[in-house]
């Protein structure tokens, strides 16, 4: 027997400490793609994702994380919550763009609004820049929305995951320490 025999005889779900590092980033990307979706305009395809895969993607990116069976929880209740769908674009229009009962931007939020919102935009696009990230030129949102932010994350999570996945351990470490920067002075 050779090394595929070997392989064979591992459970289903065992996994070397590297793989399990590479399957979680990939599943933290695949949440933070899905959140930026959950910010975008639900309409059209972002609605039927919204709408038939958003709980089932979850669930399965979940199955890779510690934090799964909550997550696999929040996406059960939140299938159920949307339903057919029917008023979540109203909802959306609501919340983001009439009454404004909640800003998807940035640097809407904080005391001193105004004063620091050119440079936390200029630091969200050099983060953007120095990575290679380019919103569609279809997509109308400002650099600090939510969603963009969260797709920002998505891709620094899958370079490091890919990075990792190839053995570039310094290139990994790049991203990982940027995803952290930008998490932490960002999103959160």
């Amino acid at each position: 027997p050779g090394p595929e025999a070997e392989r064979t005889t591992e459970p289903p779900n065992h996994r070397t400490t590297e793989q399990g590092d590479v399957a979680s980033l990939v599943a933290r990307a695949a949440l933070a793609r899905a959140l930026a979706l959950v910010f975008a305009p639900p309409r059209g395809p972002v609605l039927n994702f919204l709408k038939d895969s958003l709980a089932s993607k979850v669930a399965e990116a979940a199955t890779y994380l510690d934090e799964g069976p909550a997550l696999q929880a929040g996406a059960e209740a939140a299938a159920q919550a949307l339903g057919d769908g029917g008023g979540l674009e109203g909802e959306y229009h609501r919340l983001f763009c009439t009454e404004l009962a909640a800003t998807p931007y940035e640097t809407e939020y904080g005391p001193e609004r105004a004063a620091r919102k050119g440079p936390t935009l200029a630091d969200i696009l050099g983060f953007y820049q120095a990575f290679g990230f380019r919103r569609a030129p279809a997509a109308a949102e400002l650099p600090d929305h939510i969603g963009a932010e969260l797709e920002f994350l998505s891709l620094l999570l899958t370079k490091e995951a890919d990075a990792h996945g190839r053995g570039a351990m310094e290139e990994a470490a790049v991203a990982a320490d940027a995803a952290q920067k930008f998490f932490t002075d960002h999103l959160a």
